[in-house]
């Protein structure tokens, strides 16, 4: 197989991370899947999700596009993401608009899995920006290539 086979165009993407969140004195962690399909050789455009609950309730779901550069074993990658929010605490509920990216790094454990590490910064309230954070996530990423 190619070395490069995994992120040319005509391939898929599927997998996710688990995340830390630090944001106004509130951490949190969250789980975050994600399906995505190469347009072109090594740009990625895809859908996220992500899940929350404890006092508040948190689903999100956005649209994210990557682009990626390999070096042998190792994909370096600049993430962006457009993400609409509902978050619910008792019975008050509010939809929130916002954006976010980072640079992450994938290294590849065999042909087709990859263990990935992202560095995130979000807005995720276009309308206010203090609410803004910083967050690393780990996950893994199962590439299909093309047939």
């Amino acid at each position: 197989m190619d070395a490069m086979a995994q992120l040319d165009k005509g391939s898929w993407m599927v997998g996710g991370n688990m995340g830390f969140q630090s944001a106004n004195s509130r951490s949190t962690f969250y789980i975050n899947p994600n399906i995505g399909y190469f347009f072109a050789n090594k740009l990625a455009a895809g859908m996220a999700f992500s899940y929350y609950n404890a006092s508040t309730s948190l689903v999100s779901v956005g649209p994210f596009m990557r682009a990626y550069v390999k070096i042998n074993a190792v994909s370096l990658f600049l993430h962006s993401r457009f993400v609409y929010t509902n978050t619910t605490t008792g019975s008050i509920k509010n939809d929130q608009f916002g954006f976010g990216g980072g640079h992450g790094v994938g290294v590849f454990l065999n042909e087709y899995v990859a263990l990935e590490g992202l560095l995130d910064y979000c807005i995720p309230d276009l309308g206010d920006s203090k609410n803004s954070s910083l967050g690393f996530n780990i996950g893994l990423q199962i590439y299909f290539p093309k047939k």
